[in-house]
């Protein structure tokens, strides 16, 4: 494991809001995965770390907000049924919900659901947490390029010249890692994927 795995797993683990309680199986009803997947829409595809993945327009996945709120408390503050959930992660929720034409982070009276992927060989569903990491060429460039796209600077590591941006919500995180990855003051851009969260039997 070499070190900016290492600082990017620390660094991840101190996220705000990252401290809600992991969603339990026995809180859900049992689902046919394989079928639902199968059923699922599919959008366009991309590569990201040598693996494919394809965009789940209908698949939303929502998070637990507090230590405290039980997955039942989640899925009716965020308007969603317990026959939509597919599977849990960590403490988000997978769900399947209405058609969107965009991946865009949503936020709505307090509760944000995130858009998800497929991993085309896996066949693991990722979240898409809001994260784009972005290599610039000069770290001077961050706060510019954050101000250009809208984007706030949500972890920076200028050792390794690496920079995490925030989308905000209803930005297509697919448009913006595009639009960096050909911005003349970027080295490279990819969009952060969550697959593996442990969730407890």
């Amino acid at each position: 494991m070499n070190i900016q795995l290492i600082i990017l797993l620390f660094a991840f683990v101190a996220m705000p809001g990252m401290a809600a309680s992991p969603v339990h199986h026995s809180e859900l009803k049992a689902v046919d995965r394989t079928d639902v997947l199968q059923k699922l829409q599919r959008g366009s595809s991309f590569t990201h770390q040598n693996q494919t993945y394809q965009y789940l327009p209908e698949v939303r996945a929502v998070r637990l907000k507090s230590g405290s709120e039980s997955l039942p408390q989640a899925l009716q503050r965020a308007g969603v049924a317990a026959d939509q959930i597919i599977e849990t992660k960590g403490q988000y929720a997978l769900y399947r919900g209405t058609q969107r034409a965009t991946a865009q982070t949503e936020q709505n009276e307090g509760h944000a659901n995130y858009p998800a992927v497929l991993n085309v060989r896996t066949q693991v569903i990722g979240i898409l947490p809001g994260t784009i990491e972005v290599k610039p060429k000069n770290m001077s460039a961050v706060a510019a390029i954050a101000a250009q796209y809208g984007l706030s600077v949500l972890r920076e590591f200028s050792h390794l010249g690496v920079v995490y941006y925030q989308v905000s919500p209803g930005q297509d995180i697919f448009a913006l890692a595009h639009a960096l990855a050909a911005d003349a003051r970027v080295s490279s851009s990819e969009i952060e994927i969550l697959e593996h969260l442990a969730v407890p039997k």
